[in-house]
């Protein structure tokens, strides 16, 4: 197990994987985005959504955001955690993305803080950031947000396909109507002939 925080079905059709840094202004324009293809496609069972964590915007403190958000994820908060952390980052700063900040935070969700704290003192963060970061150069991933996909049956990382643009060249993600239009593909009967 690599830590990489995911919400769905590990039997979903098609998987969505989300590149994306807490620090990042267009991730937290997008964050609404995602939330809507959580709600219409993920938690109906017809795709999963992984989310691999990078630090393109904010170094460090996108590091100890990231640290947070994964050892949320311990405790069933990560995709709570998530919208917080735009949240804060938007209200103030991703400057507020240090220990004790993140533990008042995790303390307002109701979270266990003291365990909390111990996840992030260890090195389990890092580990996740590690196996985001390998899938991210494997990929040739340079921008956040991007989101990628491939058949959920697939677990090799040479079947992840990015977007396309109009004009055939890699895009950084689909449009809603486009990651609904490959969910339904994915989904329909004939999806493995």
């Amino acid at each position: 197990e690599d830590g990489i925080p995911y919400i769905g079905s590990p039997n979903a059709p098609i998987v969505f994987a989300e590149f994306s840094d807490f620090s990042c202004p267009h991730c937290a324009e997008y964050a609404p985005e995602v939330e809507r293809i959580i709600k219409d496609f993920v938690r109906t069972g017809q795709a999963r959504l992984e989310y691999y964590p990078m630090t393109f915007v904010g170094g460090a403190f996108s590091a100890k955001a990231t640290d947070a958000a994964v050892c949320a994820d311990k405790q069933g908060a990560f995709w709570e955690f998530h919208t917080q952390l735009f949240d804060l980052a938007q209200a103030e700063g991703h400057e507020a993305f240090n220990t004790s900040r993140l533990i008042e935070l995790a303390n307002d969700m109701g979270l266990d803080t003291d365990e909390l704290r111990t996840c992030i003192n260890s090195n389990y963060g890092q580990q996740v950031r590690a196996a985001a970061s390998e899938l991210q150069n494997t990929l040739g991933v340079n921008s956040t947000p991007t989101v990628v996909y491939r058949a959920g049956g697939s677990q090799s990382d040479a079947d992840w396909r990015f977007f396309t643009s109009s004009n055939g060249e890699r895009a950084t993600r689909g449009s809603y109507d486009e990651v609904a239009a490959l969910v339904r593909q994915y989904n329909s009967p004939d999806a493995g002939q």
